[in-house]
């Protein structure tokens, strides 16, 4: 095993190297060496390796466990309960999908956007846990021949114990996706507790002292009941420690405030013209006036507009932020169709929209700003208030 991992992130290495070979290519070689990089380099890595640990001495306490108490001949149920395990940690699928977006909502301090995408990942992890629990179901007669288990009374044990371990699925899908989380917003500590709590705190506690009351079912019920017995733990010392309002998103912890908001659309005439009177009729409640609310409702309307006119008039998925700063208010948005700079002054005149968005863009001189994220087009403007351009002038 040693041998092919080696061999493994060799060869990877190598097939990365060959970038160098490419006439295109414009990078050089160079010696360095940061202290503070490779601080957080390890500092970061300490969930996902931790991961690894915590799986290495459930698998210690497990055999120890069966061995002592159920007899030798039985041991080789640990590599089923292994299995299980390694087959669960496709979980961390959805943290690693959700962390590039993710990290720039929070960069943002766009909280409606860290709540938005996590209730996205949260259905797909209870989706995914769903999934993969009639997935190992249905795969259970498979595992014991894989293992080359022979005695039946061990391929029953074998079998059984993967679909009642597989009830579990969903608390360990959920208790991945928090961890993911807490490593986006640099909780780090907080992953490590929920990790070792979902890996092997709660499934050692819980397999030894169900499986001693009821055997070798009952140590698999016991590892299926550990991640809902770890979540709940989790969240009640959360709750009880911070509040129920910060479970789990901790926004209260992190920069920004609750004054934020996401709005979705396709950039049809109708759902632009939608999103243009509900931005004004969010910013006439929170008391802006009527210059501010005017310029943000014209702004919104023709950048979407030349957005949908840049895509051949047809209809892309988009979205919107609205952050309500102390300056003034700030648009984001985000686009999935061509990638262009919308925020420029100079943009080529192809028709009234983009002559009105041309003009805009110079008005606002350095409160715009543009940067394609995730192959996403994202621009941000910041139009400030009537106070605030009194003061700075």
């Amino acid at each position: 095993i040693g041998l092919a991992s080696f061999l493994f992130n060799v060869i990877s290495l190598m097939v990365l190297l060959l970038h160098f070979l490419k006439n295109s290519n414009s990078l050089r070689w160079n010696m360095y060496f940061s202290g503070g990089i490779f601080k957080d380099v390890t500092r970061f890595g300490l969930i996902d390796s931790s991961t690894y640990l915590f799986l290495a001495l459930l698998t210690l306490i497990m055999n120890n466990f069966i061995s002592t108490w159920f007899g030798a001949e039985y041991l080789i149920l640990v590599s089923v309960v292994a299995v299980c395990r390694e087959l669960q940690m496709v979980f961390d699928g959805i943290g690693e999908a959700i962390t590039p977006i993710m990290s720039v909502y929070v960069g943002e301090e766009n909280h409606s956007g860290v709540r938005y995408m996590y209730s996205i990942a949260l259905k797909s992890a209870v989706a995914e846990g769903f999934v993969v629990m009639a997935a190992m179901m249905l795969c259970a007669p498979a595992v014991p021949v894989l293992l080359g288990i022979e005695v039946p009374e061990l391929v029953g044990y074998a079998v059984s114990g993967i679909r009642i371990y597989a009830l579990g699925s969903v608390f360990v899908s959920l208790l991945y996706l928090i961890t993911s989380y807490y490593l986006i917003i640099e909780k780090i500590t907080l992953g490590i507790i929920a990790s070792a709590l979902r890996d092997v705190i709660a499934s050692s506690l819980m397999a030894v002292i169900l499986g001693m009351a009821f055997g070798i079912e009952g140590m698999f019920a016991g590892l299926a009941v550990a991640p809902a017995l770890a979540y709940l733990l989790l969240r009640t010392v959360m709750i009880l420690r911070r509040g129920k309002e910060n479970w789990p998103l901790l926004l209260s912890e992190l920069p920004g405030d609750a004054e934020s908001y996401l709005f979705n659309l396709e950039t049809e005439p109708e759902q632009i013209i939608g999103l243009q009177k509900d931005v004004g009729n969010l910013l006439t409640e929170k008391g802006y006036d009527r210059r501010t609310v005017g310029r943000a409702k014209l702004l919104i309307e023709e950048l979407f507009m030349l957005i949908r006119e840049k895509n051949g008039d047809k209809a892309i998925l988009a979205e919107c932020s609205i952050l309500l700063r102390p300056e003034g208010v700030q648009v984001i948005t985000r686009d999935e169709g061509i990638l262009f700079n919308i925020s420029e002054d100079d943009v080529a005149v192809t028709s009234i929209v983009s002559l009105t968005v041309s003009a805009y863009m110079e008005k606002l001189g350095d409160n715009r700003r543009y940067l394609t994220t995730m192959s996403f087009n994202r621009s941000s403007y910041v139009i400030r208030t009537e106070s605030e351009q009194r003061e700075d002038s």
